[in-house]
């Protein structure tokens, strides 16, 4: 559901990328054509488009912040991608090292804030976390 707080990237956001993928396929095969993106029977804006484009540039990019910062916490590549995919989605166990099976007492403490704050940005939503950071929101 789109509305729903669980956080993560939600099913229509997949399926608006999708779309939109197909649909510069079809525009580099008929240049001159016009397109429109549909959903539901109804056409979605460019800028509500351009927003869950920018939305998914930022997911990915919070997931290779985690992989950066794997020199931390000294986890394998797979268990830095399930903590990294657990913080920001707000879903179950992690993998490898930080399965279902284990737990997240061995991460360090820089781990910890690190996957605090992708659990933060992941529940809260991104764009409202990350606004919070923005200079022009601190001027009087």
């Amino acid at each position: 559901m789109a509305g729903s707080t669980a956080g993560g990237m939600k099913m229509i956001r997949v399926l608006l990328v999708l779309k939109h993928a197909w649909l510069e396929i079809r525009k580099q095969l008929h240049p001159r054509a016009v397109f429109v993106l549909l959903v539901g029977g109804k056409p979605v804006r460019e800028h509500v488009m351009l927003n869950v484009l920018g939305f998914m540039l930022i997911y990915m990019m919070l997931f290779g912040f985690r992989h950066v910062c794997d020199g931390v916490t000294l986890f394998s590549l797979p268990a830095a991608a399930g903590a990294a995919a657990t913080a920001v989605s707000n879903v179950g166990p992690g993998l490898a090292e930080l399965g279902p099976v284990e737990h997240f007492g061995d991460v360090p403490w820089q781990g910890h804030l690190i996957l605090t704050f992708l659990m933060l940005v992941g529940r809260l939503e991104i764009y409202t976390v990350l606004l919070l950071f923005h200079p022009a929101l601190w001027k009087r």
